[in-house]
């Protein structure tokens, strides 16, 4: 069984004290020892829950080596922090406030036992770095920010306690953060960013990313830091304004009270001027109110846990008439209610996020391309047939290759002096500080030995090459390198070339010669006579410009011959100069395109047929609407006149006969105009403007003449989209809801609302409703669920609607309304090409 071992170290320090304070302040609500819970008479009070969730902080500090344990802990410190959070957010009591302890202390408290926002922040902050994995790959760009932000935040607080501001620990008129709270929060966030920093300083990569990202909230803060001199000048003119409010406000009821002649003891009359001035001012100007007579709350609309800005006694006859004065939300002394400041916060941060982003993804194409060139040079190193060697700035050896112990043949040899014994040449050799290369011919063991010294690297280091000049390469080995050049070639797969400055091809692969049926380099022909006479011009521009710019392959596409036909290729031209014969060699890869251009052919084709389908099924559709409806509307006319002309000649029963076929021939051309709107709505171009949504929903509203019984709710919201579409859709949704509503008194409710990146439009209506087994059928075409006699309508409207909607890229969906009927809901994306 492994055993729980806590080393002793700043860190567990820094836990012990953070577990001491936490236990005390425990003890202190059980025993009622106010002084330990509250420094100062008007400070906040550390509640219950933010000691219970130090204990489970310093915990998991001191055993962060048992890593499940630790991990456990930060899950639980986690949850009450997020549970806490979540309550603030959606103004709800879960019972977790004082599931632990009832609270007796209610200074700067919002909520009893609730701790303050910013404190079950910092708690979900600091959870990261015990929940997070350090080995992690990201944790590097998690855990720093993480607690640089809970760093931050208790340093704020401790400022705002120092300096008298309440807005640096207390955000808006919620529970403050206390003053051990924020010194436990700065002394912990301390202790694992030094940790942090102790674990990544030994790895430069991630240490330089772990800093960037830590540096993020600093700066954040340090522009906040820059705003706190205003926001404090702000919140000393709001007190001042607020007293002298007070006292306005204590003036005018005094006033009322003598005008209306009050007794000694109030009576409810009176009492009730006193609220009603009270209400008039504090809408007026802006303020939340306590109104006490007495020592009793006469009128109230703030909770009692929060100190007032302003309090002003008014002594009247035996009566004592105080009134307290609170903040409004339009008097927050909250920063993050300058709009412009959050813009400027936001845009920063999300400027460095990019930076970050982006620094890092050229910082690992660096390293990826160092370590592939050090992999590489260290290849070519031993394998090199030429002897060498890698010296210091004191022309020392580092390193050499089994070659250089071959031209030396002396495996001892630590330093430059030892391999060039000659004086003068050696001499000749230390003026390398003054060039970038120096060559000698010397004698080394009784061997001619050429002897080159090269400037190598960025700190000092040398190149040294030894080469005999009595021997030649082995030609074993240049058979070798030969072939190894032809199996290189031949598995590329594209057609490949090497071609001097004039186009004349030197070497080709196996492929390309498969592709002319002849040896290509035999031919001794150029790279020109195998490209189409159309496309030549750009590939000879292509081909100057390789060689003259080198700054990367020059591409295009062109013909290839093959075998006598001509054959799409892409083309990659790439030059490089060949330092010791001072020749330009030029890469030509070809790689046939011919299938994909024959697919992207067939795709055109398909699109230009189904563009000649879609215009004729509109052109079908006009017809059929137009010639059809001319012979209906003449039916129609002969049936309105047999009824005006003959009523008396027919019968009761000839006479609904001749109402039928009017009423068939209405549905008819109704049924026609469905027709043509349903072919038409998926082929016009959409136009995306923005629009209004709740202004459109009006519109139609009042379209339908049904504005007075529609209740539309939800915010202004402006969305991207194709505003003839998005109509039909709500146009026939809304006439759906009043189509099929018998109910004498129709209401319909439409909520506008968005979420993420989707705007969301709920139509519902108080009707008979839809058996949720038809769900699924309504929005096909022609489908009703009554019979025609019963309800007249074509059955084209919702499926029109879901096709306008499936061309906006969204959906709708059904459901029961709370209202009786159904509900419609069109959720649709806000802009333009998001899905």
């Amino acid at each position: 069984m492994q055993r729980l071992s806590l080393a002793v170290s700043p860190q567990s320090v820094t836990s012990f004290i953070t577990l001491s304070i936490s236990i005390a302040v425990m003890l202190g609500w059980y025993f009622h020892w106010p002084s330990v819970l509250q420094l100062g008479p008007d400070w906040a009070p550390m509640q219950f829950n933010t000691a219970l969730c130090f204990l489970l902080l310093a915990l998991a500090s001191l055993l962060n080596n048992h890593h499940f344990l630790a991990r456990l802990i930060s899950f639980v410190l986690m949850s009450i922090g997020l549970i806490t959070l979540f309550q603030y957010i959606f103004k709800i009591n879960t019972g977790l406030d004082q599931l632990f302890m009832e609270h007796w202390l209610f200074t700067r408290t919002s909520h009893p036992g609730r701790m303050a926002p910013n404190t079950a922040l910092c708690f979900v902050l600091l959870s990261i770095y015990f929940a997070v994995p350090i080995k992690h790959r990201l944790s590097s760009l998690i855990i720093g920010p993480a607690s640089g932000f809970a760093f931050g935040l208790s340093l704020m607080a401790l400022i705002g306690y120092a300096t008298g501001m309440s807005f640096a620990y207390g955000w808006q008129e919620l529970t403050s953060m206390a003053v051990h709270t924020a010194f436990l929060f700065f002394i912990m966030s301390s202790a694992l960013l030094r940790r942090q920093y102790i674990f990544w300083k030994d790895k430069p990569f991630e240490f330089i990313r772990w800093q960037t990202a830590t540096l993020i909230p600093l700066v954040i803060f340090i522009v906040v830091g820059i705003k706190i001199p205003h926001i404090r000048t702000q919140e000393i003119f709001l007190l001042e304004t607020a007293e002298a409010d007070s006292e306005l406000i204590g003036n005018r009821m005094e006033l009322r009270l003598a005008r209306e002649g009050a007794e000694i003891v109030f009576t409810p009359d009176h009492e009730k001027v006193l609220i009603e001035t009270m209400k008039y001012f504090s809408s007026v100007k802006n303020y939340h109110y306590r109104l006490l007579i007495n020592g009793k709350v006469l009128d109230a609309d703030h909770e009692d846990y929060w100190e007032p800005i302003a309090v002003y006694d008014l002594n009247y006859e035996d009566s004592v008439i105080q009134v307290q004065l609170y903040p409004s939300d339009k008097k927050s002394q909250s920063f993050i209610r300058y709009f412009y400041f959050s813009i400027f916060i936001a845009i920063l941060f999300a400027a460095l996020a990019v930076w970050l982003l982006l620094t890092n993804y050229k910082r690992q194409q660096t390293l990826a391309m160092l370590a592939t060139s050090n992999i590489r040079m260290q290849i070519l190193f031993e394998s090199s047939q030429f002897g060498l060697a890698i010296l210091d700035s004191h022309l020392n050896i580092e390193q050499k290759n089994e070659s250089f112990l071959k031209v030396i043949d002396h495996a001892d040899i630590n330093s430059l002096k030892e391999v060039v014994d000659n004086r003068k040449d050696y001499e000749s050799l230390l003026d390398i500080d003054k060039k970038q290369k120096i060559t000698v011919a010397t004698r080394i063991k009784g061997k001619s030995v050429e002897v080159s010294l090269s400037q190598f690297g960025g700190v000092g280091e040398r190149l040294l090459v030894c080469k005999e000049l009595s021997s030649s390469p082995d030609k074993g080995h240049q058979t070798d390198s030969s072939n190894l050049l032809d199996i290189t070639l031949n598995a590329s797969g594209c057609c490949l070339c090497l071609c001097d400055e004039k186009g004349e091809i030197f070497i080709s692969n196996s492929d390309f010669d498969d592709w002319q049926d002849s040896n290509v380099a035999a031919a001794g022909r150029v790279i020109s006579q195998y490209i189409h006479s159309n496309d030549l011009p750009e590939f000879q521009d292509k081909f100057k410009q390789a060689i003259q710019e080198k700054n990367g392959p020059k591409a295009l596409e062109c013909r290839l011959s093959k075998s006598g036909t001509w054959e799409w290729c892409t083309c990659r031209i790439t030059a490089q100069a060949d330092l010791d014969s001072n020749q330009e060699l030029i890469t030509v890869n070809f790689q046939s395109i011919e299938d994909k251009r024959k697919l992207i052919r067939q795709l055109e084709q398909s699109v230009e047929k189904l563009k000649q389908a879609n215009s004729d099924v509109e052109q079908f559709a006009y017809i059929a609407s137009h010639d059809l409806k001319s012979p209906l509307v003449g039916i129609k006319n002969v049936s309105e006149w047999l009824i005006e002309d003959y009523s008396d000649a027919l019968d009761e029963e000839g006479q609904d006969h001749l109402r039928m076929i009017k009423g068939r021939c209405n549905r008819m051309a109704a049924l026609l105009d469905d027709l043509l709107i349903y072919s038409r709505t998926g082929t016009h171009e959409l136009v995306y403007s923005d629009i209004n949504v709740k202004a459109l929903v009006k519109d139609v509203c009042q379209l339908h003449d049904c504005l007075n019984i529609t209740d539309i709710q939800g915010e202004e919201l402006h969305i991207s989209v194709d505003k003839r579409a998005l109509e039909i859709a709500i146009r026939n949704v809304i006439s759906n809801a009043l189509k099929h509503n018998t109910n004498e008194k129709k209401k319909i409710r439409v909520t506008i609302e968005e979420k993420a990146d989707q705007a969301y439009i709920s139509v519902e209506d108080n009707g008979e409703g839809v058996n949720e087994q038809y769900f699924d059928t309504i929005f096909l075409p022609f489908k009703t669920l009554k019979p025609r006699d019963q309800m007249e309508g074509s059955g084209m409207g919702l499926a029109i609607t879901a096709k306008a909607v499936r061309r906006l890229r969204g959906k709708i969906d059904v459901s029961k309304s709370e209202l009786g009927g159904l509900n419609m809901t069109i959720s649709i994306p806000k802009q333009r090409g998001q899905l």
